[in-house]
């Protein structure tokens, strides 16, 4: 359970972290890249406008290490409900949309897009990972 995987993170952070770094570079810093990649079109392509690609995905990540490192820390208050009622497919949306009105062009009509299941249970499972990384 939860109580294990924090006593393992606990003695792993403790012993120097080799195998976070390596997860982290096998598993999210990719992911992370596909989505500058992804940006990155959007600028060329003329959707986009951003100076830096790489802070905007940092500025996603910061969002999703925030929204899971407070679960916690936010049940029980009024804020819990706000946050974590609408469930990770809301908190989905919601990144969705802003991120793309963020990276938008001043004056271009944004049209954000739906996202299949699938690519939500990816997003879900890279979140996990992230959660791991940072918790």
């Amino acid at each position: 359970g939860g109580r294990d995987y924090h006593r393992i993170l606990s003695r792993e952070v403790a012993e120097g972290g080799g195998h976070l770094d390596s997860i982290l570079q096998q598993y999210i810093m990719p992911r992370l890249n596909l989505i500058e990649g992804v940006i990155k079109q959007g600028i060329e392509s003329g959707i986009f406008e951003c100076k830096n690609p790489f802070l905007a995905v940092m500025g996603i990540l910061s969002l999703v290490i925030t929204y899971e490192s407070n679960r916690d820390k936010f049940r029980g208050t009024e804020w819990d409900g706000k946050l974590y009622g609408g469930g990770r497919e809301m908190f989905f949306d919601f990144v969705l949309e802003y991120t793309f009105k963020g990276l938008s062009r001043a004056g271009r009509p944004v049209e954000v897009p739906k996202i299949s299941r699938e690519v939500k249970k990816a997003l879900e499972a890279l979140v996990e990972e992230i959660k791991k990384q940072h918790i």
